[in-house]
């Protein structure tokens, strides 16, 4: 059936006439219903005018389907429904009724009735038990606290929802006289006991019981109800018979339960798990050692106290204390960074959270940053940790330690100081929350503690204080008091045989890992898997019966698990490499024979770029740990998604593992292919972890891996990653800071279809896996407008969380509530003119839409004529593009064997592209910087030198010594303000624009690098000359290895300028720097750069780029001040070269120009300072200049030169005179060990 619209009813009746019109829809201004359409029979009303009488509903006696929802209806709804008597459907959601007329009751034939998000506080009104014919009743959210003693007259009712109202005081024993019911959701009823009555219902079907947290108990009667296939208890932590863990699993687990409880003896079980968090150094371990030695103990630790270094717990270790009454568990999680990653392993719902808070640190952040901080970073970051993923936990316990870092005075100052800030941040967080949960969402999780602001975050009486006072001890039998109490709350009993398993399973001490066969073997098969689940879920064991590669196997200790994530991740990586590497025997993998170089060079590679060849993985797994084989603990690791594949290359596996990479994705992303359609997934409430972002980056790996259509390539980082398909590519970037995720496709019109199909589920499958394990995360949803980056507009329109795509929070199939991404594409399938987001102005005011629809909306299909269409248009809109800023350019990709130079684009088998060391420099193009660039000065660090061929190269004879700590002394002159021509000093001054921040860039680098660095600013010609002599007669040389000259000024071919527009030779400079003139550096490396001029005129401003035509007018040459040479003459170049060891740049070819932005500095120093921060580690100068800096400012200078004919196309020289071929490394950031040479 077609979909007519029409704006007057004259219009209709003309077109469709009176008596054809069954199905209506009106929004807005509702036209005389009985004129226009008497035969309707579906009926859908919105936005009624609030002085619109109903009554013209009267005549519709065919009526079967009214919607009325989202009205105003504040002020009761009409009697005049109640004359609609064929009516079988009838929709009042939203509709802010507080009331139902009494007429509702003549509906005798209405069978359902939506009710949902009304206010109906004072009861649910009688009418409403009068609709006998009733099979569907939905209630939720309308406010009640109890059901009326007439509903048990709707003896023909299958389904009924009553979820999110309260039911705290006890539902109706009504409710079992529903005896026809089928399904019952009470959902989020704060419900405390079931009615007895369910027992009755002997239809039911489906019973959701979730989230409701003071739920202790589900009657065995109900379990014997036979049709019940379905029981959801997803939140209902406070179960105890069954237990939580049993009821999480479903309703066959609850049966075998009962069913084994009644064929033996029962167990009382009274132990909890406490997960015990805190910043590193807080004292945690101290804590639970002085919990368990019933004294205070202490673990003497700092940041820099090596002996104790690796006292640190990693990842997190397990410590049984017997209470009075009970046991609790205690979970020490180590507090460095790198072992956040693990905390998954341990986290359940049925934890109590204890936060160790450390005065000392506490107050540190406060005077630094503010008390506001310092509560965030040394307890509510923690909170993200526990709560976001397992949201329904208890009041947390609060120990502050170091207690004797505050005067006895202060303590209590500073313990109220920091409740109050918690306080605040907490209310902060609800406030934002606030305005999340919109209408579309429906109901998120909340964190249900931080959700009741009727209670503190810290009860007082759980708050403790602990000194380091060796004799305290009332604390400490005070603390233990509050955990007892708090851990009788989950006293259960299990069955007997049961228990049998679970000692059967825990006496297994001498293995590792148990195989699943030797437990089936001893019990029965379905008894001994319902134990292992329930073991599973009280974090006992770990045991994946999901999934097929690890089902056969039992992990009951879980401090071997651990153990192998610690071989990857550590907080002393450094030092535990170099242990390895002490201890390494070659061995064979594969047929692959790995000696100690090979060995060296895998491990290089995983630390920078988490690229973790099989070989190494295998090393570690089999030589180091063995606690499992080989092929489980892979499977293990991938199934916690600390690591991606394998991926291979011919015959050689790798695995992927995003958080040991060093590098980052750059800004080429954005504009990468023609088309980029892109979402952004932005989180709100508790930060999510940093871990989490790399959990999903494997996990984007993962899903497009599954994608069969076309080889691919991948590019990882850590922050992100990006697989290329053919003329596709798809990106996956995090913003950990702003707490932002961004995925984009990037393609081609062709492809547009497709790619939007890969984006939209790539996107659902990223946000289901995020939101299902940090189930408190609320992520909103963002659609830049695909048009308008393809215009590159600097600021692209945008849809934040429209109708058809938005995340929906809901319960699926009656289980736990879930996140899923709501798409609707078929309304934009084909091709449709429309408006961008940025342009809907003109829609109003009358204009034509004219862009295609699959450029602005989702579209999975498209004809070959649409495409056409979709092409045509773009061919007539291209020239109204801007050019892409600089540092979002992608060079062409190379693919090399992965023996070739490390870190460039390798292209492997399995289709895996890494980008690493090499392509750095490649894909940020910052010293080519147009308007678009955000920053001038570079802001980088320098990549220190850690492959082990380059250290054992520092006290090699092939290459120049380097002075240690500091390498040298680097002298800059920067010439800035020039005289004008024909003016006196004082008249006119003419500005090298952009010189400041060449010299910024240069300063920072040489600093970073160790040098010695002295500035000088604006020199006239002489004055140049004596401070490079001056230079020359420092002491401190004699100490040094190396020294620099940088001189940024105008210039020619043979000359330098001074700022009074005098010339100085070149080979002057080079003069006062020989063995000659400079004694204290004979033999020793000297590199000289030149960021002049080397021919033309005089330097003008022309527009954005300004550079010297030609050289000054002629003007007179300042003479070389005499020395105490025995030379009295200038010798020429080659005679002031000979014997010594000059490495010479020049920004540019001679007699030719070089190049300056007026803002980000000249092309030359910009490629030489970005060259130096990443590459120095690894290449020697003439290497890195001729490999990198004179070929990036070559290319760039001849693509700038293609769009600005005026701007002059520029080579960089390097002339170099090495003593016995050697080799100038830098070595960055390396420090050798005292043996060698200094």
């Amino acid at each position: 059936m077609g979909s007519l619209q029409y704006k007057t009813v004259d219009e209709i009746l003309k077109d469709v006439g009176k008596d054809s019109i069954t199905h209506l829809r009106c929004n807005g201004k509702i036209p005389l219903l009985n004129k226009l359409c008497p035969m309707v029979k579906y009926l859908y009303l919105a936005n009624i005018p609030e002085d619109y009488q109903l009554e013209s509903l009267s005549s519709l006696t065919q009526l079967e389907r009214l919607y009325l929802s989202k009205n105003n209806f504040k002020e009761g709804l009409s009697e005049v429904v109640g004359a609609l008597t064929s009516l079988t459907e009838l929709y009042l959601n939203r509709c802010q009724l507080q009331d139902l007329p009494e007429s509702l009751s003549s509906l005798t034939h209405l069978e359902v009735l939506e009710l949902s998000y009304n206010n109906f506080k004072e009861g649910l009104p009688e009418a409403v038990g009068a609709l006998t014919s009733l099979t569907e009743l939905n209630l939720i959210s309308c406010q009640l606290k109890d059901l009326p003693a007439s509903l048990s007259s709707l003896t023909q009712l299958k389904k009924l929802v009553l979820s999110y109202n309260n039911f705290k005081e006890g539902l109706s024993e009504a409710v079992g006289a529903l005896t026809s019911l089928t399904e019952l959701n009470l959902n989020s009823c704060q419900l405390q006991d079931l009615p007895e009555s369910l027992s009755k219902l002997s239809q039911l079907e489906k019973l959701n019981i979730s989230m409701n947290y003071e739920l202790t108990k589900i009657d065995e009667k109900v379990m014997a109800l036979n049709k019940l296939q379905t029981l959801c208890c997803v939140g209902c932590t406070k179960l105890i018979s069954p237990p939580y863990a049993v009821c999480r699993d479903g309703i066959h687990t609850i049966r075998e339960y009962f069913k084994s409880l009644s064929q033996g003896k029962e167990i009382e079980v009274c132990d909890a798990p406490v997960a015990i968090v805190g910043n590193s150094l807080a004292g945690k371990t101290s804590i639970v050692k002085s919990l368990r030695q019933g004294k205070r103990v202490l673990t003497k630790r700092s940041e820099s106290d090596v002996s104790f270094i690796d006292e640190v717990t990693k990842g997190f270790e397990v410590h049984d204390l017997k209470l009075q009454e009970s046991t609790a568990n205690l979970i020490d999680h180590g507090g460095q960074d790198v072992y956040h990653i693990a905390y998954q392993y341990a986290l359940k719902e049925n934890n109590i959270p204890l936060f160790v808070v450390s005065f000392k640190q506490f107050l540190a952040i406060s005077h630094k940053k503010g008390s506001r901080v310092a509560a965030k970073e040394t307890c509510w970051d923690w909170m993200s940790h526990l709560y976001l993923s397992c949201p329904l936990l208890g009041p947390p316990l609060l120990v502050f330690t170091h207690a004797d870092a505050v005067s006895n005075q202060r303590v209590k100052v500073r313990k109220n100081n920091f409740l109050e800030e918690i306080a605040r941040l907490r209310k902060n967080m609800l406030a934002e929350e606030s305005g999340f949960c919109g209408e579309k969402r429906g109901e998120f999780q909340k964190v249900l503690h931080l959700s009741n602001t009727q209670a503190p975050v810290f009860h007082p009486e759980e708050v403790f204080i602990f000194s380091d006072d060796q004799e305290e001890t009332s604390n400490i039998r005070n603390l233990k008091l509050a955990l007892d109490r708090r851990c009788q709350v989950f006293k259960t009993v299990i069955p007997g045989a049961w228990n049998e398993i679970t000692e059967f399973v825990t006496d297994q001490t001498d293995k590792s890992v148990i195989k699943l066969s030797l437990i089936e073997e001893r019990f029965s098969i379905k008894e001994s898997h319902t134990v292992l689940r329930y073991m599973h879920n009280t974090g006992s064991i770990l045991w994946y019966n999901q999934i097929n590669s690890l089902q056969p196997y039992v992990f009951h200790q879980i401090h071997h698990i651990i153990e192998t994530i610690t071989l990857l991740f550590h907080h002393r990586a450094e030092e535990k490499w170099k242990e390895r590497l002490d201890t390494f025997f070659p061995y064979l993998y594969q047929d692959r024979r790995v000696n100690k170089a090979k060995y060296e060079e895998m491990v290089e590679e995983f630390q920078h770029d988490g690229i973790l060849d099989s070989a190494l993985l295998y090393y570690l797994l089999t030589k180091e740990s063995a606690k499992f084989s080989w092929e489980v603990s892979v499977e293990l690791l991938k199934s916690f998604k600390v690591l991606h594949g394998p991926v291979h290359k011919r015959a050689i596996e790798y695995y992927l593992i995003p958080f040991a990479s060093q590098s980052s994705m750059d800004g080429s992303w954005k504009t990468d292919g023609d088309l980029q359609l892109r979402l952004e997934i932005q989180f709100g409430g508790l930060p999510l972890p940093i871990y989490a972002f790399h959990l999903a980056i494997v996990k984007f790996l993962d899903v497009l891996k599954e994608e069969p259509s076309l080889p691919s390539t991948m590019m990882v980082r850590n922050n992100g990653s990006t697989i290329y398909h053919g003329e596709s590519s798809t990106h996956f970037v995090h913003f950990f800071k702003e707490q932002r995720v961004t995925v984009q496709v990037s393609t081609s019109t062709q492809l547009l279809a497709s790619s939007w199909k890969r984006l939209i589920e790539t996107t659902r499958h990223i946000l289901e896996y995020i939101t299902s394990t940090w189930k408190a995360c609320r992520p909103s949803v963002k659609v830049v407008c695909p048009h308008c980056l393809y215009l590159r507009d600097p600021h692209p329109g945008t849809f934040v969380d429209p109708d058809w795509l938005c995340p929906v929070f809901s319960t699926v199939a009656g289980g736990p509530m879930q996140c899923q991404l709501q798409v609707y594409v078929k309304s934009f399938s084909g091709f449709q003119p429309t408006f961008c987001s940025k342009r809907e102005a003109k829609s109003k005011a009358g204009g034509k839409p004219t862009i295609p629809s699959p450029l602005v909306y989702p579209c999975y299909s498209l004809s070959v004529d649409e495409t056409q269409k979709v092409t045509e248009y773009l061919s007539k809109v291209i020239s109204q593009r801007r050019a892409i800023p600089s540092a979002h350019l992608r060079p062409p990709v190379a693919s090399l064997s992965i023996q070739n130079v490390r870190g460039k684009r390798v292209q492997l088998q399995s289709q895996l592209t890494i980008e690493g060391d090499d392509s750095e420099l490649s894909d940020s193009l910052d010293y080519l910087n147009e308007h678009e660039a955000k920053s001038a000065v570079i802001r980088l660090s320098v990549k220190p030198s850690r492959k082990a061929w380059a250290k054992k190269l520092f006290d090699s004879s092939s290459v120049y010594a380097m002075s240690n700590p500091k390498r040298g002394r680097c002298l800059v002159i920067n010439n800035i303000h020039f005289v004008a021509p024909d003016s006196s000093a004082d008249s006119g001054r003419i500005e090298r624009t952009g010189s400041q921040t060449d010299q910024e860039n240069v300063v920072g680098l040489f600093k970073n690098l160790s040098f010695v660095t002295n500035i000088y600013e604006d020199l006239p010609a002489k004055e140049m000359l004596r401070v490079i002599r001056e230079e020359t007669e420092i002491e401190d040389h004699k100490d040094y290895g190396m020294f620099v000259l940088v001189v940024m000024t105008h210039g020619n071919e043979t000359h330098l300028y001074g700022t009074d527009r005098q010339a100085i030779l070149r080979t002057s400079v080079n003069h006062l720097l020989s063995p000659w003139n400079f004694p204290r550096m004979a033999g020793k490396s000297k590199l000289l750069i030149f960021q002049a001029c080397s021919g033309g005129g005089y330097d003008l401003p022309s527009g954005d780029i300004t550079h010297f035509s030609r050289s000054p007018d002629p003007t007179p040459t300042v003479a070389l001040p005499s020395t105490s040479s025995s030379q009295s003459t200038s010798p020429s170049l080659a005679d002031a070269l000979a014997g010594d060891d000059f490495f010479i740049m020049n920004a540019s070819f001679p007699g030719y120009v070089s190049e300056r932005h007026d803002a980000h500095g000249s092309f030359f120093i910009r490629a030489l300072v970005e060259a130096f921060y990443k590459h120095s580690c690894h290449r020697d100068v003439k290497r890195l200049f001729e490999e990198q800096i004179a070929k990036k400012v070559r290319t760039k200078s001849i693509e700038v030169n293609n769009r600005y004919p005026r701007v002059s196309r520029q080579q960089p020289t390097l002339m170099c005179w090495p003593t016995d071929g050697k080799k100038l490394y830098l070595f960055p950031g390396y420090t050798p060990p005292p043996t060698e040479r200094q």
